[in-house]
């Protein structure tokens, strides 16, 4: 069921960015402040957040003056990190993720709002001076889901070409390994969310 989902959700992105005929292209980029909510067992880890970024080129399609579809492919950072006995863990995350976003235009203000889906491609956890590599996959063996899913929203300006902002991704999947899911018996739950202060520029008039 979840590969239906997610070609259904790439077909819809391709669909979208090929609609409505005109389309103006951009880079995107800026700061992300990732976070998790990890919790099991009926107790919620208190983490930090981890500064990292998000990377990569857009599209933008007008169904309206004022109204818009939003789409890319960006690099984009998640983790946390927490401390425990005064020593301080990190996990740092890197996915490949494709965003759908309705945009409303009002002159200088802009909003956007609209699902993500997210590819893990690297990731490592760092301890006491020691660092291992984050395994993505749905075994028992693994430790974090392939797919990241959820909602971005982000409200900014417009200044011409360039577009300023500050945006939040809710992550509404649970990126337990679904075989762990099977076996586990409290719950565990491990979601991505992250603040994201990006800066955009679009090619062209």
């Amino acid at each position: 069921m979840k590969n239906y989902a997610i070609c259904l959700f790439l077909l819809c992105a391709v669909g979208l960015t090929t609609a409505y005929g005109q389309a103006r292209f951009g880079l995107k980029g800026g700061l992300t402040l990732a976070n998790v909510v990890l919790k099991g067992g009926g107790i919620e880890l208190d983490t930090d957040m981890r500064t990292t970024f998000h990377l990569g080129a857009v599209a933008e399609i007008g169904i309206s003056e004022a109204i818009g579809v939003n789409t890319g492919l960006l690099l984009a950072g998640r983790g946390f990190s927490f401390t425990f006995d005064d020593e301080k863990s990190t996990t740092s995350l890197m996915y490949l993720q494709i965003p759908v976003n309705i945009v409303y235009n009002a002159d200088l203000f802009y909003f956007s709002a609209g699902p993500y889906l997210g590819f893990g491609i690297s990731g490592s956890g760092e301890s006491g001076g020691q660092s291992e590599d984050v395994e993505f996959g749905n075994s028992v063996d693994d430790d974090i889901s392939p797919t990241d899913f959820g909602l971005n929203v982000e409200l900014g300006v417009n200044l011409n070409n360039l577009r300023l902002g500050v945006g939040y991704g809710l992550g509404l999947s649970n990126n337990i390994p679904s075989d762990a899911k099977d076996v586990d018996t409290d719950d565990t739950t491990f979601k991505n969310n992250a603040i994201n202060l990006s800066a955009t520029y679009f090619f062209g008039g």
